[in-house]
């Protein structure tokens, strides 16, 4: 029996809820009536899609070849958007490609391709589908004789140089082409595979091979310690809790970097998939520093010796949602006014978006980073920590401390830019405090200064978020002396 006739209203939805996501981003219906179209697909109830649904499982094909168009216009307008990612140029390419090849349309489904291609938030996967779709052209000329499966495999390769292992590369080749399942969803999160986009477990085996303490030698810590001789031990950071007492947290592995071995380091953890917080609010992420106080440059270390990086990781997927939001702030960032981090930068205060959700209790310098909306999972209200103490009160003037958090039901709103839609949606993306599991530290206020930040995510965040420690030092082969403490700024 076919995966169809198991189930044929989630195969329809598969195909139907991607399309419904497209039109949500691209038509802006982030009004009621989107919310109500939205609702609409997943009950099937939409006039035009029931009909739609009725062809579908009579097995017409002209209904898919009709939601396919409907994609690639969502491509085109994109690119009226964003015209610097040369999507045009990527279905030329694409065209190109299945014209010369007819079997490699079965290998690269249009509804996939034109669903990465047309998604605002995943830069570096459509980077790499359109490596890919110039890698296959080029081999017509310089290595006819393959088939379309070796042709797409050697494609694969030469587009993720450098982003995966080279047996990972070779795992997810195989994969890919043995996938039984080519339609709807499974064929956007085959070929996502195939271009190298990592889940959390995935990136937690690269980066240690599966034990954090105990590195192996292949991962990218085993690497950088095997190459730079860089000391390390093992800490438990304490976790403050709210009577003043703290506990130890659990072990983490500490790994020293220096100047010295600052460009083996860049080389193998300057990924998206990694983010930290150092000095007074400094969030580096992807080679770049960005900072309330709108500091944007690239990645450097801190200068003071001890100084703890806490590397957080994400997803594949989460990492390009901090790019784009990353893109954001500094869009809506203004050089000229002081305060513009605080009081006019979307980015910081999306309650500036009329209606749209609760305002938070405070405007603290790293408080946004807790709110940043980056995880998989769509949710529909979001949480803020209230005027919890007097540092929340200075700023709203709130007649009396409250430590109950602010939390509203996100609600459609209007604005004119493409890309506050992209950021703050409806359903919106898990808060990124949240999704590393540290919501309630959030709302506690426990993310609203540096000091505070980095406490927490040295001390009770989840290990398969925060790993690895990396500590500065003048010298990264010296051992850590006896006693030695992390030095960042004061919790309280």
């Amino acid at each position: 029996m076919s995966r169809l006739e198991r189930n044929p209203r989630a195969d329809f939805d598969s195909v139907l809820g991607e399309l419904g996501a497209e039109l949500l981003n691209f038509e802006r219906l982030s009004g009621r009536g989107g919310i109500l179209f939205m609702e609409s697909v997943s009950a099937g109830t939409a006039p035009s899609l029931v009909r739609a649904r009725d062809a579908f499982l009579r097995g017409q094909p002209a209904v898919l070849t009709r939601h396919q168009v409907e994609l690639r216009r969502a491509v085109e307008r994109l690119a009226d958007i964003r015209p610097e990612l040369d999507l045009p140029g990527a279905l030329a390419s694409y065209d190109r490609v299945c014209a010369l090849r007819p079997e490699l349309r079965g290998l690269l489904p249009e509804w996939a391709v034109f669903s990465l291609l047309s998604n605002p938030e995943i830069d570096t996967t459509r980077a790499v589908l359109k490596s890919l779709l110039d890698a296959v052209e080029r081999l017509e000329s310089t290595a006819p004789g393959l088939t379309a499966a070796e042709r797409l495999g050697t494609a694969a390769r030469l587009a993720l140089k450098g982003r995966l292992p080279p047996a990972l590369v070779t795992e997810r080749i195989e994969f890919y082409l043995k996938a039984p399942d080519r339609s709807g969803r499974a064929a956007e999160q085959s070929l996502r595979k195939l271009l190298g986009e990592l889940s959390l477990e995935e990136v937690n085996r690269m980066v240690h091979g599966g034990d954090p303490l105990r590195p192996s030698a292949e991962s990218l810590l085993g690497k950088y310690i095997r190459q730079t001789g860089a000391a390390r031990q093992e800490v438990e950071f304490p976790i403050y809790h709210d009577d003043g007492s703290s506990s130890p947290g659990p072990k983490r592995l500490v790994v020293a970097v220096s100047q010295e071995s600052l460009p083996v380091f860049k080389r193998l953890f300057v990924r998206e998939e990694f983010l930290t917080v150092t000095g007074h609010a400094y969030l580096s992420h992807h080679g770049r520093v960005n900072a309330c106080n709108l500091v944007d440059g690239e990645f450097r270390m801190p200068s003071s010796e001890f100084t703890p990086m806490p590397w957080v990781q994400l997803g594949s997927t989460e990492g390009q949602r901090l790019t784009q939001c990353m893109r954001f702030f500094k869009k809506y960032s203004d050089p000229g006014v002081w305060g513009a981090w605080n009081s006019k930068n979307l980015q910081y205060t999306s309650w500036s978006l009329e209606g749209d959700c609760a305002t938070g209790g405070y405007m603290g310098c790293t408080r946004w980073i807790g709110d940043l909306p980056i995880g998989d999972t769509r949710v529909m209200e979001y949480a803020f920590p209230g005027p919890v103490d007097a540092s929340a009160v200075r700023y709203y003037g709130a007649a009396a401390i409250a430590p109950r958090p602010r939390v509203q039901r996100l609600a459609p709103y209007e604005h004119a830019d493409p890309l506050v839609h992209q950021v703050w949606k409806v359903p919106g993306n898990m808060q990124f405090a949240e999704a590393i599991g540290l919501k309630e530290e959030n709302l506690k206020a426990n993310f609203t200064n540096p000091g505070w930040l980095i406490a927490t995510l040295l001390g009770p965040a989840p290990i398969e978020r925060v790993p690895v420690v990396f500590v500065v030092r003048g010298n990264h082969r010296e051992p850590f002396p006896a006693g030695w403490t992390p030095r960042y700024e004061s919790r309280r």
